[in-house]
């Protein structure tokens, strides 16, 4: 698996989790993480994976 195909695969979940997911609107419901933001809760895993992969690629030089 390469890098860029990783890193499409974390901006394909974000599209996923923006703009196809079903959502409650914000303050209606209590989550189990007990952050407010649960859209920032739920797309953090993804840009922390996306920062690893282009430390990692910048790190062994490994244009992108």
């Amino acid at each position: 698996m390469t890098a860029q195909y990783m890193l499409t695969l974390a901006d394909g979940s974000l599209t996923h989790i923006r703009e196809t997911a079903l959502h409650d609107r914000p303050g209606t419901v209590t989550h189990h993480h007990g952050e407010d933001d649960h859209l920032a809760f739920l797309e953090r895993p993804f840009h922390e994976a996306a920062e690893a992969i282009h430390r990692r690629l910048h790190r062994f030089g490994i244009p992108h």
